[in-house]
């Protein structure tokens, strides 16, 4: 299989070799130029990105990542994968298409089907690679990109090692890819038309203020117990970690530790299996070190023999944040989650 590692105008060439040598050998991004956001700022976004640092901005400093990336014989995949677009914005991201496909990219990652059917129509020979946020959920849905020309399906996040493995079943003429580490999201990306851009933190984690009452009968509304609002509390606590918000463990955690949490390593050897055929490292934005990091562990999994979840667990500096099984990829340990969500529920 193969390593999908996003990338950004905050790296450098020498990083993107660094990265490629550990094990990468595909690399994605946005390109979001300064004509764009001027007119439209980074809230509405040519790639579903919002952060000003998760795109590239230069279209020359792409070119130098796009010729060191080639250097290292690996590939190129650019993103403009907004669940939709306005007419205007067409011919705009048309052109963006022409320039990044002139400067040598390998694959366009689309969501939006009539920019697809508009960037087919520019017959440049170049993939197309379906965004996870398209939500190709089932073997239709995948056999219709595939006739309108896809090369790849980029699976959401929320499928299951069983709803995967049905979709390769019966549309076996395609590649497939899948999310390994990082940005997990407790919600659904292609039913999601909320804007990350408005604020620091995503719409789905927004941390409204909140007062506990409860209902005692004949209209009278009391304020909650010293227990009951401790116990509230710790369920809101596992809740934050199950929907990515902020973790009440982030202030102790080490670099590799806070930049590796959410992942599917101890999946691997399922999805090599099933005819996963690239894992992608979600990690636009992140330092330079988390990615190196991440790059680094997921080859380790994938060289090694050993796919146990004590051996995957064993390259993470916290492991035992693994055993709440909140942050994991793919649903595989859903059984053992179940069984504390009840715990916790009696």
């Amino acid at each position: 299989m193969k390593i999908t590692v996003g990338i950004d105008g905050q790296l450098e060439e020498a990083d993107i070799l660094e990265l490629a040598s550990l094990g990468a050998d595909e690399f994605f991004c946005g390109i979001m130029p300064k004509e764009w956001t001027d007119v439209y700022g980074s809230q509405v976004s040519t790639n579903r990105r919002y952060g000003v640092g998760e795109h590239y901005h230069d279209w020359n400093k792409l070119q130098k990542a796009i010729s060191a990336i080639h250097k290292a014989n690996k590939k190129i995949i650019i993103a403009f994968n907004a669940p939709y677009y306005i007419k205007e914005h067409i011919p705009l991201l048309l052109d963006y298409v022409k320039k990044a496909c002139d400067m040598g990219a390998d694959a366009l990652i689309v969501s939006d089907i009539e920019l697809l059917l508009r960037i087919l129509e520019l017959n440049y020979k170049v993939a197309i690679h379906i965004s996870s946020d398209s939500g190709a959920y089932n073997s239709q849905t995948a056999a219709l990109f595939a006739s309108l020309g896809a090369e790849r399906i980029i699976f959401p996040r929320k499928m299951t090692i069983d709803e995967m493995k049905g979709v390769i079943a019966n549309s076996r003429n395609m590649e497939y890819e899948c999310f390994i580490l990082e940005q997990r999201c407790s919600f659904d990306g292609a039913y999601c038309t909320a804007t990350h851009g408005w604020r620091r933190n995503n719409f789905c984690q927004f941390d409204f203020q909140r007062a506990m009452y409860k209902h005692s009968g004949n209209d009278a509304v009391n304020i909650v117990s010293p227990d009951e609002y401790i116990n509230w509390k710790n369920n809101r606590n596992h809740y934050e970690v199950w929907a990515g918000g902020r973790h009440p463990y982030e202030s102790i955690l080490t670099i590799r530790g806070f930049g590796i949490m959410q992942c599917g390593l101890y999946s691997i050897k399922k999805l090599e299996e099933l005819g996963i055929t690239s894992l992608k490292i979600a990690s636009r934005e992140y330092s330079k070190e988390i990615r190196l990091l991440s790059v680094e562990l997921v080859k380790k999994v994938l060289s090694s023999p050993d796919f146990s979840e004590k051996y995957c667990k064993s390259g993470k500096a916290h492991p035992e944040i693994c055993d709440m099984k909140y942050i994991c990829y793919h649903d595989l340990l859903l059984p053992k989650l179940r069984k504390i969500r009840k715990t916790l529920v009696q």
